[in-house]
């Protein structure tokens, strides 16, 4: 399953917004609160839900509803999940909360309406059980053991991603030829790739998680937490969790890595969706993006996110060039650069050596 646009009436910043997706990579930049992560839930929840709803098979409408409510419930975290803390705040009197996504198997429309807010869905029966998986900011490797016995048992402040990865770590390793949408060839070189930009490999023993670095063996809370990161990458690979027909939400895959480990990461992420992965990521980083703008064979489209000062609403523009969009990164990086000049100038100057 692809997904294929997004649309977002009166709904948290969005005072109107649809965003076309493609086939490779999505690109979400903007500063920060313009929203890009919480497109990223939405997504992630309508696929969990009609994951869960395709399994069950046919069901009514209340169903449906209630099951996407619950979804948004533990995606958002709303305070006593009321849904209407995701309502636009500044809509007009009567305004519809809608939310609409499109796929290549079937699409679904969403209703956000009353006070608290309720879940209203119309006819939804897809061919397919979407794949996806939703890579939090937070690096759980370390923190797996026991993470999924609590956050069942106990109240907790983490949404429903952080417990979907950890359940998607536990799960177990694949055989070499059990793949799906690559060849077993194609899914050992990527693992090769990983392996290679982690420097080593990691492993599960019951409930907890080891990393092999250079010979030595390591338990993961004593790994640096951005090598944590890359393990978990391979981990999903290994367990099918990230497979040829699935789509991947990842919040910022940049956080605690170096730019020469997030420049070959981007390589990482355009072979990953070179092999059938559709993938969409959140970035402030400027190697990241840079890199992934300059690399061929895989489409990839960059959103900018875009927050208006007069009305507060976040409008979004979007094209496969990068060059051609509003970039708070790139923006700043030619600040500091033109900062950087002005004051290699100045100390030239005092020198008596003139301007560079």
């Amino acid at each position: 399953m692809k997904v294929r646009e997004l649309s977002l009436e009166e709904f948290t910043a969005f005072s109107s917004a649809t965003l076309s997706f493609v086939t490779g990579i999505n690109v979400f930049l903007g500063e920060n609160g313009t929203g890009k992560s919480q497109v990223m839930k939405v997504l992630y929840a309508l696929l969990r839900a009609g994951a869960e709803l395709f399994h069950r098979g046919p069901q009514p409408t209340t169903v449906q509803s209630e099951e996407v409510r619950r979804q948004f419930e533990g995606m958002f975290k709303p305070d006593k999940g009321r849904l209407s803390s995701l309502l636009r705040r500044q809509r007009e009197h009567g305004a519809l909360t809608q939310l609409r996504m499109a796929t290549d198997q079937g699409d679904v429309d969403l209703y956000l309406t009353g006070e608290p807010a309720s879940a209203q869905v119309g006819a939804w029966a897809w061919a397919a059980a979407p794949e996806a998986l939703f890579f939090p900011t937070f690096d759980l490797l370390a923190a797996y053991t026991g993470f999924t016995q609590t956050y069942d048992q106990f109240q907790t402040s983490f949404d429903r991603t952080f417990y979907d990865f950890c359940k998607a770590l536990g799960r177990l390793e694949l055989s070499q030829s059990a793949t799906r949408g690559w060849t077993p060839a194609r899914r050992q070189d990527l693992l090769r790739q990983v392996q290679r930009l982690l420097g080593g490999s990691v492993h599960r023993e019951q409930e907890q998680f080891f990393v092999e670095l250079g010979g030595q063996r390591y338990e993961a809370p004593l790994v640096a937490e951005g090598l944590r990161k890359i393990a978990s990458l391979e981990q999903l690979i290994k367990t099918g969790a990230i497979h040829g027909e699935s789509i991947l939400l990842w919040d910022e895959p940049e956080t605690n890595l170096n730019p020469q480990i997030t420049v070959h990461l981007a390589g990482l992420l355009h072979e990953m969706a070179k092999a059938g992965v559709q993938i969409f990521l959140t970035t402030h980083d400027y190697f990241l993006s840079r890199k992934l703008s300059l690399l061929e064979g895989v489409e990839i489209r960059f959103f900018s996110f875009l927050r208006d000062s007069e009305s507060g609403a976040v409008r979004i523009e979007s094209s496969l060039d990068l060059a051609d969009l509003p970039n708070p990164i790139i923006d700043q990086f030619e600040r500091l650069y033109e900062e950087s000049l002005d004051r290699f100038n100045d100390r030239m100057a005092a020198s008596g050596e003139g301007e560079a």
